[in-house]
């Protein structure tokens, strides 16, 4: 029969995780209680299980600053987990980018060489399962280049969720003119557009 969870059942999952603790956050879902008039008595359970969809969307803000000395990259991730807790956020970073730091610091991450898209791919390990908003910053340089006449936008592709939308914005050095030329999938617009996320000392420019 279909039995109410009480204090005894959280007292037997609290002491089961501290003999065999499990890496995720275990959750009881329904408890069950089994009563036998004799000893012979044998019982069966079956059990059917479905992953639950994912509809997890992700918003990307990013800032390129572009300078003589080189090209740097500050990129905000949001994620908004629907369905199923989110255990793992996989993404594609742009070609010839070194990423320095992610944020918050206490995440688990790696860096792998990604064969199929030939980039590297960011792993982050989210063990408590994430349910709300949460937000991952990349920080990290490019690589030199030889010619400064063309720099190419930087692609972030975020894996696993069913969308993908935000904003890239370009700075530069005052002595330094940008244009912007062969957009697709993209539109220009204005940096006052953008104004409520950049930081203060990212707005002057």
């Amino acid at each position: 029969v279909r039995a109410d969870s009480d204090n005894k059942l959280a007292a037997a999952v609290q002491a089961a995780d501290s003999e065999d603790p499990s890496i995720l956050n275990l959750r009881p879902y329904q408890v069950y209680r089994f009563v036998t008039s004799g000893a012979a008595d044998r019982f069966m359970l079956k059990l059917n299980a479905a992953e639950t969809a994912v509809t997890t969307t992700a918003e990307v803000r990013a800032v390129v600053r572009i300078a003589d000395r080189g090209t740097t990259l500050e990129a905000s991730l949001k994620f908004k987990p629907q369905g199923q807790p989110l255990y793992r956020a996989e993404v594609l970073l742009p070609a010839d980018f070194e990423l320095e730091q992610l944020l918050p610091t206490e995440v688990n991450w790696s860096v792998t060489n990604d064969a199929a898209s030939g980039r590297k791919k960011l792993s982050v390990q989210l063990l408590d399962g994430r349910e709300d908003e949460f937000t991952l910053t990349l920080l990290g340089r490019f690589g030199k280049r030889e010619k400064w006449e063309e720099v190419a936008a930087p692609v972030i592709s975020v894996l696993g969720v069913e969308r993908q939308d935000g904003e890239i914005v370009v700075l530069s050095d005052p002595d330094t003119d940008v244009q912007v030329t062969n957009l697709k999938n993209a539109e220009a617009g204005q940096l006052q557009q953008s104004s409520s996320w950049l930081k203060a000392e990212q707005q002057p420019l």
